[in-house]
């Protein structure tokens, strides 16, 4: 119990780490890592003597392990397929690239397969088998465990995302733009005036913001009680706020995703609150006005609609790094360049230099898999969305029984508005493959396939 007690901690600080942002990084033989790059490996050696413990032990005469069932869950096995295809990616290009390159790709895809396996840590760890009792005491404890889960998980994703909201505001107010500390000459772009909290960009921060707000409905709806609900509203205004700050197209994108999803399957009156959102921008910045104009202006002459509008500066750098994917694509359609090449890539062809900080992958996280796995790469990882999907649409059409707790279906639609809004988001940046906003995905689908397993009982 104790070690159990151990890993809840361990998982809790790396769920908190990315607050630290840019700010925390640790140089280690040439690679900086992250807060979390050095806690994962720990929790996963403690997992592992957790789920395999060693008794009897009288090396070298007699050494008796005792395995528990290892669980793995639908959304893990799709999240298999693909290290599986990834790997095989890696191990043939191997044979055409030289081995500096692959051995760097690799470090960088164990890192990826660590952030991946946050799932089966947090799947086993909020996994509560259903506890048939006729005692009501008995079917409160059942529905307690049922709810836990994703409960703990939700509630330190909003209080991350109230953490780096706060750090924004402090960040606009004495340090509105990065010309004036200097941080513009390591690389970073200057964003005068917007919202960059410790992660350094707007989009990411937006883009986070957007998903815990996905989330945070899931708490709103369940709770009844109306201090709880006013808390509720008040980091729910704080993380809107923040995220209006960022001034970020894809971040308003993923909003719109985000409130588009509740208002499908919980409240109509969301979409007042998004226009009410929009119309306040229009009215009260000029800033706002902007960026949402030349969106709207880019985005027509993008698709050719009207070519007497030019892209804006950020849309033309977008479509060009998009044009870069394609053409390495294009090179490696079916297994890729290997994860995580894509660096050596763009270098080799002379568009961006290795201290860039966009030489890390295209501002689109999806044409990054296909450029890095291949077309099998990138069908098997959204493979693992369409199972997530399916599960949360369990939930949502489950019937359940009169006065029976409502919680699975709350987390099914929190959990579908916050992955739909991360996917449209993942289009214009490189979102899902930001180490930051991995620890929250792969632990999120863990919770919620432990949730969905705990709702139909414990399977064979």
């Amino acid at each position: 119990m104790a070690m159990k007690k151990f890993l809840f901690i361990v998982a809790f600080f790396i769920l908190l780490s990315p607050v630290s942002g840019e700010l925390v990084r640790f140089s280690v033989f040439g690679f900086d890592l992250l807060p979390a790059d050095i806690l994962l490996p720990i929790l996963f050696v403690v997992w592992g003597l957790y789920k395999f413990p060693i008794s009897n032990f009288q090396f070298p005469n007699k050494l008796q392990v005792t395995s528990y069932k290892l669980r793995i869950g639908g959304i893990g096995k799709a999240i298999l397929v693909f290290i599986w295809v990834a790997v095989l990616s890696l191990l043939l290009n191997s044979i055409r690239f030289p081995m500096s390159e692959m051995a760097r790709a690799t470090a960088y895809f164990v890192r990826l397969a660590m952030y991946m396996g946050l799932y089966f840590v947090v799947y086993d760890l909020s996994f509560h088998p259903v506890y048939h009792g006729r005692s009501e005491s008995a079917r409160n404890m059942s529905r307690f465990r049922n709810k836990f889960g994703m409960t703990w998980y939700v509630w330190i994703v909003v209080l991350a995302a109230f953490l780096l909201s706060i750090l924004g505001f402090l960040q606009l107010k004495y340090f509105p733009s990065f010309l004036d500390i200097g941080l513009d000459l390591q690389g970073w772009d200057p964003h005068d005036y917007r919202l960059l909290s410790t992660w350094f960009d707007p989009n990411y921060v937006a883009g986070f913001l957007a998903f815990a707000i996905g989330l945070l409905g899931t708490l709103f709806f369940y709770y009844r009680e109306r201090w709880v609900r006013a808390i509720l509203c008040g980091l729910g205004a704080i993380l809107i706020v923040a995220l209006y700050l960022t001034y970020s197209r894809s971040g308003y994108l993923a909003l719109a995703a985000v409130l588009f999803v509740w208002t499908l399957f919980r409240s109509r009156r969301l979409l007042i609150g998004l226009f009410i959102f929009f119309v306040v921008g229009m009215l009260f910045s000029a800033r706002f006005q902007e960026r949402v104009g030349s969106a709207w202006y880019s985005g027509v002459a993008l698709i050719g609609l009207d070519s007497q509008y030019a892209l804006d500066p950020t849309a033309e750098l977008r479509v060009r790094s998009w044009q870069h994917a394609i053409e390495i694509i294009q090179d490696h359609p079916w297994i890729g360049a290997g994860y995580n090449r894509y660096p050596f890539e763009v270098t080799q062809r002379g568009y961006l230099s290795m201290d860039s900080h966009a030489v890390g992958g295209s501002d689109s996280s999806l044409l990054t898999i296909w450029a890095t796995t291949g077309i099998f790469g990138l069908l098997a990882y959204l493979g693992i969305f369409v199972i997530a999907a399916q599960r949360c649409i369990i939930f949502i059409r489950k019937r359940y029984p009169e006065g029976e707790d409502i919680y699975p279906r709350l987390q099914g639609i929190g959990m579908l508005a916050a992955s739909v809004g991360l996917l449209i988001h993942s289009v214009f940046v490189n979102s899902l493959l930001l180490p930051w906003m991995m620890i929250y995905l792969w632990s999120g689908l863990g919770a919620l396939e432990a949730a969905d397993d705990s709702s139909h009982g414990l399977r064979n």
